[in-house]
């Protein structure tokens, strides 16, 4: 398992189901409330992209898996096992959240995350987990990166980008394309 280089493909048999199931390991502590709201919030953002995501009901029938890692910082981490590379597909996802995420408040000083700010973490794991990569961030919300700090929220902060605080989260209209183009 690593990171994708360049956007990927679900094996075709997933990609014909249309969803994702995701397996919850991270509703502990902080993270408790924010398993069922970042799917939720994926699945209406991303509705006319053509991929849903579920939960899991045991780990064995998930297509991906959430964790905690040991970190403070504002981000995730997603990692995507492929099955042959000459294939270039997606068989299986980790993903994996801070187990105490931070945002810097109005003064500059670190301030655990709110429960919203860590969907917004969550929602961009997950749109990672749904065969983007790194190269392909960007867009007016969610997914761009990397994503600036100000009164505990988070931000675009590139001009001529829309650069209202999240929450409330917002997927730009070219991650759905992206994504659409996967599934």
């Amino acid at each position: 398992m690593g990171e994708l280089e360049k956007a990927t493909p679900w094996h075709k048999k997933i990609r014909a189901t249309g969803k994702l199931y995701v397996y919850d390991e991270i509703s502990l502590g902080r993270w408790s409330t924010v398993f069922l709201p970042a799917l939720e919030s994926f699945n209406k953002h991303l509705k006319p992209a053509g991929v849903q995501l579920e939960q899991a009901t045991t780990k064995g029938k998930a297509n991906v898996v959430m964790k905690l890692m040991a970190s403070t910082a504002s981000h995730g981490k997603a990692s995507m096992g492929v099955n042959h590379p000459a294939m270039d597909v997606i068989m299986e996802a980790e993903i994996f959240l801070p187990d105490d995420p931070h945002v810097r408040d109005s003064t500059g000083e670190s301030v655990a995350a709110s429960v919203e700010v860590m969907r917004i973490i969550a929602v961009h794991e997950l749109i990672h987990a749904a065969g983007l990569s790194n190269s392909d961030h960007g867009g007016d919300g969610v997914f761009y990166s990397p994503l600036m700090h100000r009164d505990g929220k988070l931000y675009v902060p590139q001009k001529g980008r829309n650069q209202n605080l999240m929450p409330p989260i917002r997927v730009g209209p070219s991650i759905v394309h992206k994504v659409k183009k996967l599934w």
